[in-house]
């Protein structure tokens, strides 16, 4: 008993340091919350251009500047830049520096050897003709003639420049304008020089026009260059006189009246009338904001918190439940204030809405790892904050309204396609709330389907999310799924046919507890499969001494004759110990391995307490060496597996049972329980009890075939 009391007296240290951590828990989810959201004023507005309006007539209460978009000052500085003429610069030196190179190539004619070295490369025929064709040289002059006096060669494509005239300029001398149709650029190249020999020359043999060609393309370079300088003083000059007033609007006039479309020049005037808003009033109502979200976001934890309280106080009891209960509902409102806070800029540069954002993600795995009653609370909680962030009122009632179905949908998740049917129903509520919404607004439903098809399209796509993020949630917090679950009930599963081969005796038992747990869950409404699996693995830890248990014996095998009881009892209650470990070495949820802790609870070994006592004139210097150390039960699904476990076992030694025997061998083992104190930490009520008593005798009557008895013939001859 003392080793009980020690561990008691832990335990209520731990709980009362956990206090610190709830709160700790509650205040950072807060903070985090608030330190995301956007630091919107009471004026502030939520609007879609062609949309209508839906908020109340709205009067300038000032005069303001209505500033042009951002198209319509991109469309003016366009049409400026194309009045900017680009101004090119004459390069006489590069010219010069190829005239001095075609000197050269003349002085060494006919000994073209040194072509070479200025990139020019002829064949051998080529190299034949040229020598031998004096015409060449005189062809070259007159066309280097021409790009000498008359050519002009710019730097840059003509495709690239705006204005179909240039400026082109000789230094410290003149500068003249000039139309791009007496220009060619390098793309023109090839064509002027093919154009130029044409000319010039007649009946000339292919190799000797390729000649003149190659070394021609080598000495004709650009004559003008871009002068970037000029071109970007002149365009910040006059871009900088564009101003991005459109007009003003007066204080006193109506700015949009109610049911109104909000048409471009609205939209405009809408923009431009929140902007200044924010100018006025958010530097003097900064302060009174953040305060005013504090306490909003506060109470909405703090109504999350009661409901545990009250009705879910399990999840409290757990500081990892807690946590992510609300890491998750923090996360909602701030992926939300994200989305917010770039809403302009997304609405503008693509199709996305708030609702492309996958919300229901959110009740979906909080009924995943808790159940649906806390996550249509917390949906309706954090729904409610959001009021404040995105001003939608429709957009807030359709997201609660899609967040329960989903919370519902995915109630009792055994497969896969549940996240689809879950998808699809997220898919169908939402068009059917949003085409709600356009009967009852007048809304224009061809303007407004397609955008919104797509948004809810994709954010019934991206629910499918959840599926993943389910399973990194079971790594990364050790949190235990249906689909997890499923997995572990396979009876293919490796322990559990480690656990056929080596101990068949205590695999026969498991799959029975299984049975009957899962049967007594389903009848009071707890977690059958949680308590199946359970059942499954609570006896794992007899892999290491399969024979020293009664039900993997052979007959006439008791390895205990050997042993002291002392010794017998310490390998019994070392599989608690030992399935505890081969559990974590395959890195199974916690929530698994608590019933190998609690199926036996604080409970004695009795045999062999009794063969002791019996050895020492009834005297037992230590308990705690025949005494399981726990811990207790603590939740609907480990009791029923304790007494699973227990009833199973002595109903091996029921010879040909009768009704009566059966009955009275539950309800022994559950008083014993009770009397024993084993229950004591449970939530299970007297009525749940009960239910689970009724099903243990009629699954027993049916796993031990007892039949009602017939009168024998001797007494039917005597009646």
């Amino acid at each position: 008993m003392e080793k009980q009391n020690w561990f008691g007296k832990v335990r209520r240290r731990v709980e009362e340091q956990r206090i610190f951590y709830k709160w700790g828990i509650l205040v950072g989810s807060v903070i985090v919350t608030v330190v995301f959201m956007p630091r919107k004023n009471v004026w502030d507005l939520s609007f879609q251009e062609g949309s209508y309006w839906k908020s109340k007539d709205i009067i300038a209460p000032f005069d303001f500047a209505v500033e042009k978009t951002s198209e319509e000052i991109q469309s003016q500085k366009q049409k400026f830049e194309k009045q900017i003429l680009k101004t090119f610069d004459h390069d006489s030196l590069g010219m010069l520096e190829k005239l001095e190179i075609w000197q050269q190539i003349k002085r060494a004619y006919p000994d073209l050897t040194a072509l070479s070295n200025y990139g020019i490369n002829l064949t051998n025929s080529e190299y034949q003709h040229c020598t031998q064709d004096k015409s060449i040289i005189s062809v070259i002059d007159q066309i280097m003639e021409e790009y000498h006096r008359n050519l002009i060669f710019i730097d840059q494509d003509k495709s690239e420049i705006l204005h179909s005239e240039i400026i082109l300029r000789e230094k410290d001398k003149y500068e003249q304008i000039i139309h791009l149709q007496y220009v060619i650029d390098k793309k023109e190249k090839a064509a002027w020089l093919k154009k130029q020999i044409r000319n010039r020359v007649e009946n000339l043999h292919v190799s000797t026009q390729n000649v003149i060609f190659k070394i021609l393309d080598v000495l004709i370079v650009p004559n003008y260059f871009y002068n970037s300088l000029i071109y970007e003083k002149e365009r910040a000059s006059v871009l900088g006189d564009i101003s991005i007033v459109k007009h003003r609007i007066e204080q006193g006039k109506t700015i949009i009246k109610r049911g109104e479309l909000i048409t471009p020049e609205k939209y405009s005037i809408l923009k431009s009338f929140q902007q200044e808003l924010k100018k006025q009033k958010l530097s003097k109502n900064f302060f009174a904001v953040i305060i005013g979200q504090f306490i909003l976001v506060a109470m909405g934890v703090l109504v999350i918190y009661i409901y545990l309280l009250f009705f879910n106080k399990e999840v409290l009891e757990r500081t990892d439940k807690t946590l992510f209960l609300y890491i998750t509902f923090a996360l909602a409102l701030v992926i939300m204030s994200i989305f917010d806070t770039y809403e302009s800029y997304i609405r503008q540069n693509s199709p996305f809405t708030y609702y492309v954002v996958p919300l229901c993600i959110i009740p979906i795995v909080l009924t995943t790892f808790y159940n649906s009653k806390i996550s249509f609370v917390c949906n309706a909680t954090y729904t409610a904050i959001l009021g404040i962030i995105i001003q939608e009122y429709e957009f807030l009632l359709v997201q609660f309204v899609a967040g329960a179905f989903a919370a519902l949908g995915i109630v009792n998740v055994k497969s896969r396609s549940q996240f689809f049917k879950t998808s699809i129903y997220i898919f169908i509520t939402y068009i059917l709330c949003y085409f709600a919404f356009l009967l009852i607004t007048g809304g224009d439903l061809k303007a407004n389907i397609r955008p919104i098809l797509l948004n809810i399209t994709l954010n019934a796509f991206l629910t499918l999310l959840a599926y993943p993020i389910i399973w990194a949630i079971e790594k990364l917090f050790g949190f235990v799924s249906d689909i997890k679950l499923l997995e572990l009930s396979d009876t293919n599963h490796p322990l559990l046919k480690l656990l056929a081969l080596k101990a068949p005796g205590t695999f026969q038992h498991s799959m029975q507890v299984a049975n009957l747990a899962e049967a007594a869950s389903d009848e009071i409404g707890a977690d059958s499969l949680l308590a199946r699996v359970g059942a499954l693995y609570h006896d794992i830890g007899k892999i290491k001494n399969p024979k020293y248990f009664a039900e993997n014996q052979k007959h006439g095998e008791n390895p205990h004759i050997h042993l002291t009881p002392e010794e017998s009892a310490n390998i019994i209650i070392r599989h608690v110990s030992d399935g505890a470990a081969i559990l974590r070495e395959h890195h199974f949820p916690k929530e698994i391995k608590d019933f190998v802790y609690t199926h036996h609870g604080t409970t004695r070994v009795e045999v062999f307490y009794q063969r002791y006592l019996e050895q020492n004139n009834g005297v037992c210097k230590n308990e705690d060496w025949f005494r399981y150390s726990g811990p207790l039960p603590t939740t609907k699904e480990m009791v029923i597996v304790m007494l699973s476990d227990s009833i199973e076992a002595s109903s091996r030694s029921l010879d040909n049972p009768t009704k009566e025997e059966v009955t009275e061998l539950v309800n022994r083992i559950i008083k014993n329980k009770l009397k024993e104190n084993q229950l004591v930490e449970s939530n299970l009520t007297y009525a749940e009890l009960e239910s689970i008593r009724k099903v243990f005798v009629d699954m027993l009557l049916n796993i031990l075939h007892v039949r009602d008895k017939y009168p024998t013939l001797e007494v039917q001859e005597e009646q």
